[in-house]
Order: C-alpha cells, then structure tokens, then sequence
C-alpha cells in the first residue's frame, strides 16, 4: 500500500511537471542560439540601449511574511504552500474589515523578489518549474541576476559580458490594488533611474543622460504598466472619482511590450473568484473565499460591455454590481465558503462574517470598475512612447459564461480565440462600436501574435528573438 502511495504521489508530480512546463521532443534538430545572433550587439555599452524593467504579472513574486520569515507564496507542498493548510490561507488572504478602505488593510506581508521559478515539493524533493527564468535569464535581467545568470548557460544563451548593469526586475504584492502597485513602480523607477544616472557617470563619465526605461510586462503586469504610464504613482481616490490623466510615467519610458495582458478583462478571473484558483490539475484549489479578499482579482475582471456573464434568458448581468454576486452566491457571498471565512475571521459570529465578507466584496469590485475606466479613459499617446503587443490566439479561451440566475449554476461556456487565459480581442483592447466596426482601444505600435499559452508567451523563441531584436539590434540611443 505504501508503494502504491508513493508511486501515486509520484505521477502527480510528473503530472505537474508536465501542465506547467510542456512536454517537448527529446529528438529536436538543432537551432541557432539566440547567443549566436545577439552577443555582438549584447556587448555593446549599457550607455546604447535603454534600461529594462520586466514586470511579472500575477503570481509571478514571492510573497513571504516579514516576521516570521516564512514563504506564503512562491513555494508548494509540505512545508511550504498548500490550499488544505490553515496557515496558508489566513496567510495568503488579505485581511477584511468593515467600514475601511482597501488601502487600509495591510497584513506582514509582502513581497520578497520577483517568482523565476515555482517550487514544488513532492516526496520531500524540491522540483523547480521555471515560470519566467527563461525570458528574465535571456533577457540579462535583475541585479542579482547579473552574478548568478551572467555567461552562457542552458537558460542564458545571451551573454552581456561584465559590464551589463542595466536591467531590473519589479516585484510587487500581486494581491493587492493594482494602482497600489503602480505607485510602487513608480518609486522603483525613480530609485532605478539615480542607480543608473550614477553608474554612467562613475563608468563613463556622462552626466544627466537623457534617460528613459524600456517595459516588459507578462500578464496583470501590463495593466500594473498602463496605470502608472498614465497616472504615475497617483492612487485610484477614495470617493470613486478619476485619478487626473496627466501620463506622467510616460516621461521615464520610451517603449512598453505588453505580453499577454488582459486589457479588456480575462473571464477565466471570474471562475477563479466564484469556484477558487487551481495552479495546476492535479493540486487542490485555493478556496474562492481567499482568492476574493484580493482586490486584483476582480480587476482582472472583462468589462460589462463585452457581456461575459449572460442570463438564460440572454440578458446581461452587471459583473461589478455587489446584488449580482449574492443572488448568484458566488465568491466570499457563497455561503459554503463560511467554514473558509471561520479561519480567516476566527473571533466572529456566521453573520458577522457573511457581513464583512459582503462587505469586502462590495469595495473589491467597486475598486476594480474604478480602475478600468482609468483605464478606458480616452487619450493619445504621449509623443515618444511606443506600445508593442505581444499575444496568443491559437488557443480555445474562454470568453463568455452562461449562467442560471437562481441556482448560480454555469449552464455553458463559450470559447473564443486567445492564449488560454486571455482572449485576442482582450489583449489587443478591441471595442465594438458595433458589430461591424471594432476598434482598438489603444494604438499599438505594432503587433505580434503566437501560437502558444499564456505562461508559454514568456517563453516562446519567437518572442525573446523579437523583443531581444528590438531592444538590442534596434536600440534607443539615450
């Protein structure tokens, strides 16, 4: 029987493996090296090419608990994260309380570096899945990566050689409001841009460069991206106005590659919130009612326009209104969720916690309806900045949900054309004036499509060769 369970523990393992990293032929011709393309133009000096800030999107930092040290996101399975531990949820939750604003509601943690790889413990041996080595290792990216990554290796075709100092990488708790974290790019920056001014002038001799940052952004990054390109490190007002549009961050940056972002909202954010979030197959969910104490969850959200939630009788539903969620019992108003909210709220009464979990709800989604119209706002691009859109469309991806308005139940799902996660027209930022005139929302400078998932986009060739092509071969001159 013991054989039996560890042979069983095993093939999870496998299976994990397999759903986060692909499954590739071990028989393939061999390619020309990115190195072999790129190392001449690597060499150059820093001083010939922007800077480069990569922005991870959701789930992409490390999350740890700044008393106690220990890891509540960045590794799974015993002695790390795990959906059936109680004291992973109340960590990994963000805490909840009536009659205060979300910016309030601060808990130990917080982030602690950009997610490369994903850990899994399995058997007590640790089993590392890369999520954005390959772009960041390729890329040359991070401070630290500079010591660890620097040369050739299986991950690093490109070598910059020793001088290479800069390319960063922006953590943030991807838990939270998302203008919350632009306003923490926005300080970043601010540090990275001194750092940079001061090793020109030690290393070259230039002073007061005219210095500016390239961006790229995997997922949720990108809308972390656009606000703060917008609104610097402005926070969303409390009284549910608009923050004033003055594209302040775009005065620090000359390029944005925005690489699978939901710009018009993923679906699949909704059954995350209503049904809990699943990282791979064969692990267990973490309940619904931790992943909707995060307000960024529901800014992944689609717009109501584009009419996600649809009714058996065809009609719309209001996504962002609180009613909608509690006649459907999704979400923290889903009532068997209060054995999840016991442990989150331990000291209060079944009414009392449905009162503040409705509570939470409530702001979560009035914050997020608040940052799209930020975001949807109407306005040009600044002279100088460039937005290049990298994204999937060969992949059945949710788009729709048709559900029963009195048992809450999906009766059916429609697909569309997308990455997986993101659909086509959500990352391109289509809008319909019509049905026969869509149009985008944002003018991109130029667009490119893979045939490839969301998490994959990162790691497809044909995007790095791309991207490394036009911040490399192609560079700004400061």
């Amino acid at each position: 029987m013991k054989r039996y369970t560890n042979c069983v523990q095993l093939f999870l393992a496998f299976a994990v493996i397999a759903t986060l990293t692909g499954c590739h032929s071990l028989k393939q011709k061999r390619q020309v090296s990115l190195g072999e393309i790129y190392d001449d133009v690597a060499h150059l000096p820093d001083t010939e090419r922007n800077p480069v800030i990569v922005i991870p999107g959701i789930l992409g930092s490390r999350l740890v608990d700044q008393q106690t040290g220990e890891v509540v996101w960045g590794e799974m399975g015993p002695g790390g994260v795990s959906p059936l531990k109680t004291h992973s949820l109340t960590e990994l939750a963000l805490p909840m309380q009536s009659g205060m604003p979300l910016h309030q509601l601060h808990d130990q943690v917080s982030h602690d570096g950009p997610l490369d790889q994903l850990t899994f413990r399995v058997l007590g041996i640790p089993i590392k899945v890369n999520a954005y080595a390959q772009v960041l290792a390729t890329l040359g990216v991070g401070g630290y990566r500079d010591q660890h990554f620097r040369g050739k290796s299986r991950l690093n075709e490109v070598d910059y050689g020793d001088e290479h100092f800069t390319c960063f990488q922006f953590a943030y708790d991807w838990r939270r409001d998302i203008s919350e974290s632009a306003a923490l790019l926005a300080q970043y920056i601010e540090e990275k841009d001194a750092y940079t001014r001061q090793q020109y002038l030690e290393r070259y001799g230039i002073e007061n460069p005219n210095l500016k940052f390239d961006i790229v952004a995997h997922s949720m990054g990108g809308m972390v991206a656009r606000y703060y390109l917008r609104y610097g490190n402005q926070p969303l007002p409390d009284d549910g106005s608009l923050p004033v549009l003055t594209w302040e961050g775009a005065q620090k940056v000359g390029r944005v590659f925005l690489v699978g972002t939901p710009n018009r909202g993923s679906t699949q954010a909704i059954e995350e919130i209503k049904d809990g979030m699943q990282i791979a197959p064969p692990l267990p969910k973490f309940p619904s009612a931790v992943v909707g104490t995060m307000p960024a969850a529901y800014q992944l959200f689609p717009r109501n326009e584009d009419s996600p939630l649809v009714y058996e009788n065809g009609r719309a539903a209001d996504l962002f209104s609180p009613q909608t969620w509690q006649q459907l019992e999704w979400g923290l108003a889903d009532k068997s969720q209060d054995r999840v909210l016991a442990r989150l709220l331990p000291n209060c009464s079944v009414q009392q916690r449905r009162q503040i979990a409705i509570d939470h709800q409530a702001k979560c989604l009035a914050r997020a309806n608040q940052l799209h119209q930020a975001l949807d706002a109407p306005s040009p691009l600044p002279s100088g900045l460039e937005m290049h859109l990298y994204a999937g469309d060969a992949k059945k991806t949710l788009h729709q949900l048709l559900v029963d308005s009195n048992s809450g139940k999906v009766k059916e799902e429609i697909k569309t054309a997308g990455d997986g996660t993101v659909t086509r027209t959500s990352a391109i930022a289509e809008r319909k004036i019509d049905e026969q005139r869509p149009y985008r929302t944002i003018p991109w400078t130029d667009e490119t499509f893979l045939s490839t998932d969301h998490l994959g986009l990162t790691r497809d060739r044909s995007f790095v060769d791309n991207v490394l092509n036009q911040l490399l071969a192609s560079p700004r001159t400061p």
